[in-house]
Formats: C-alpha cells, sequence, structure tokens
C-alpha cells in the first residue's frame, strides 16, 4: 500500500499539492483523528482560533466540499458528528511514521524480554 497523504514535507495528497491552508489544516486535523474522525466544534476550534467565521458549521462544510472536489468525494467521509478520512494509518505519512515508531518499541520491547542484549531495532 502506498502514501496517499502526505503532511510532513509538503501537503500533497493524491499527487496533487493542497495550497490553501485552511484546506491543509483541516487535512491535518482529520489526519490526526483517523479512526474516531474530528467533530464540527474541534474542526471549528482548529481551523478558527481566533476568529470564527458567522455561521461555522457552514463554513467547515465549504471546505469540506472544495477537498472533496480537488481530492475526490471519497476521501473524505461524513460522521454522525463531523468527518472522517477515508484512508488507513499506512496511507498517511504522518501516521505511518508513528506506526513504525511503535512496531520498533514493541520488537525492541519483546527483545528485551527474550534476554537479547544488543543495540535493539533502533541502534541505541
Amino acid at each position: 500500500m502506498s502514501t496517499v497523504l502526505t503532511l510532513l514535507s509538503r501537503v500533497c495528497c493524491r499527487g496533487q499539492e493542497v495550497t490553501g491552508p485552511r484546506l491543509r489544516g483541516l487535512l491535518a486535523l482529520l489526519a490526526g483523528s483517523l479512526r474516531a474522525g474530528c467533530g464540527v466544534p474541534a474542526l471549528v476550534d482548529g481551523l478558527w482560533p481566533d476568529a470564527r467565521p458567522e455561521n461555522p458549521t457552514k463554513a467547515v462544510q465549504v471546505l469540506v466540499s472544495r477537498l472533496r472536489a480537488q481530492l475526490g468525494a471519497d476521501l473524505i467521509a461524513n460522521t454522525a458528528t463531523g468527518y472522517r478520512l477515508t484512508l488507513t494509518e499506512e496511507q498517511v505519512d504522518a501516521s505511518l511514521v508513528l506506526l513504525h515508531a511503535r512496531n520498533a518499541r514493541s520488537i525492541d520491547a519483546a527483545g528485551a524480554q527474550g534476554g537479547r542484549t544488543g543495540p535493539g531495532l533502533l541502534g541505541r
């Protein structure tokens, strides 16, 4: 499986650069809660920390609509309280880094429990 959403070096999804700061922010917020998604109030707080739009729910809907138009309607799913990305951890670079780190810690811990005294996976 290949990375679909890149957040670390630049914001790019499905080969398309995402340049709008609020669109990038929306992707980052949704990527931060891949499994559960984000409720509209959390998205509003994250996207407009200082000055809220007149109709915050509608403003989020507009951003979601713009992302869907740019990157594909199937990228963002509606939830009961907001939205979530339809991607897996393996498809988002930031999540993949965390997944690899968790796996490395598990392997290192398993080695330590087995009595191995070498440097471990991380070369400490």
